[in-house]
């Protein structure tokens, strides 16, 4: 006999594992420390980039007056006055890149725990329904599941 409530909680399981297989399954495969750390790595790594790419931009729009002066104090002036912005840049980013990469991180922590709480309770469903007499290869569709 089919029991409703354990095709009802597979259904779920099966949904879930679709929708979020590219997303909380890859995040929770790191421990928060080295998600976070990943995340801010790879903001850095955009700031610096853009950075870069923002300097480049400003320098040939103004490059007439940066060929014409030749005093080393004005570059010199120049390159502190990018490296300070650059700097404050960067720590402003990484700190609200940390925010959200923790945030996204407990996000997933708490929605696997409710795929694994969805788990155990078609587990114990398999186990009454194996103490029954009913489901003899209960202990092997658990194996199969763990697998996945």
């Amino acid at each position: 006999m089919l029991n409703e409530e354990k095709i009802r909680l597979m259904t779920k399981a099966a949904a879930f594992e679709e929708r979020e297989k590219k997303g909380i399954l890859r995040t929770n495969r790191f421990f928060c420390f080295d998600f976070v750390t990943g995340g801010m790595l790879k903001t850095a790594v955009g700031i610096t980039i853009g950075a870069v790419l923002v300097a480049a931009l400003w320098g040939l729009i103004h490059i007439e007056e940066l060929l014409t002066q030749t005093r080393l104090e004005a570059f010199i002036d120049i390159g502190l006055t990018i490296v300070f912005y650059y700097a404050i840049v960067l720590l402003i980013y990484t700190a609200i890149s940390l925010v959200v990469y923790l945030i996204k991180y407990w996000r997933a922590e708490a929605q696997m725990q409710q795929y694994v709480n969805l788990l155990r309770r078609i587990e114990k469903i398999d186990e009454r329904e194996a103490s029954r007499g009913s489901a003899p290869a209960a202990e092997d569709r658990h194996k199969e599941t763990i697998i996945r």
